[in-house]
């Protein structure tokens, strides 16, 4: 039983990482694509690294959380 709670607070971590990727590396990049109103490579690059960082952190807490 320790070892499935361990688990589950791991995946709680891991969903906790994904919602901070998700907040600092896409909705900045978004906000810094609004604010200069041109596609820059830089925020490009923190929209895509966010996103795949998310999704990245979304699947491995979902693979510990998995009964």
């Amino acid at each position: 039983m320790a070892k499935e709670t361990f688990k589950d607070v791991l995946g709680k971590y891991f969903i906790d990482l994904s919602k901070l990727a998700f907040a600092a590396l896409v909705l900045g990049g978004l906000i810094v694509i609004f604010q200069d109103d041109e596609l820059d490579t830089g925020a490009l690059s923190m929209f895509l690294v966010g996103s795949a960082a998310s999704t990245f952190f979304v699947l491995v807490a979902k693979s510990l959380i998995k009964k």
